[in-house]
C-alpha cells in the first residue's frame, strides 16, 4: 500500500514538473512578447519588418501605425489598444502566471517532503 502511494506520488511530481515547464516557457514568452513591443514602439511608420508566419518563416511587410495593436482578448475577440495597455495586460497575466508557478513550486515541495518520509517507511520495514 506505502509502495502504491509512493507510485502514485511520484507521478503527481512529474506531472507538477510538466506544469512548471509549461509556465516557464509561457513566462519566457511574455518577456519576448514584451520585448517585441519596446521595438515596435521605437519602430517609426512606414518601415520595412518581417512578420513571423510560421516557426522559422516569415514574410517582409510594412508597418503603418506603431501606436496601434491588434490584442485578442479571448473568445476570438480582438480590440484595438496601444503598447502600454497591452504591456500593462501582458504585466497582469504575467503575474498571474508567477502566483501559478509559486502555487505549484509549493506542492511539489509537499510532495517531495510525503515521497522521502514514504521512502524512509520503505526503507525501514526492510
Amino acid at each position: 500500500e506505502v509502495y502504491m502511494h509512493l507510485q502514485r506520488l511520484n507521478e503527481q511530481i512529474k506531472q507538477r514538473q510538466q506544469q512548471l515547464h509549461l509556465v516557464e516557457l509561457q513566462l519566457m514568452e511574455f518577456a519576448i512578447t514584451k520585448q517585441a513591443l519596446d521595438d515596435i514602439d521605437k519602430t517609426k511608420p512606414n518601415t520595412e519588418i518581417l512578420v513571423p508566419v510560421s516557426n522559422g518563416i516569415y514574410a517582409k511587410a510594412i508597418i503603418q501605425d506603431t501606436k496601434k495593436l491588434i490584442v485578442n482578448v479571448g473568445a476570438s475577440v480582438t480590440v484595438e489598444k496601444d503598447a502600454n495597455s497591452t504591456k500593462k495586460l501582458l504585466n497582469d497575466q504575467e503575474q498571474e502566471l508567477h502566483k501559478v508557478k509559486l502555487e505549484l513550486s509549493t506542492e511539489m515541495q509537499n510532495m517531495l517532503i510525503k515521497l522521502n518520509k514514504l521512502q524512509k517507511e520503505i526503507e525501514a520495514s526492510y
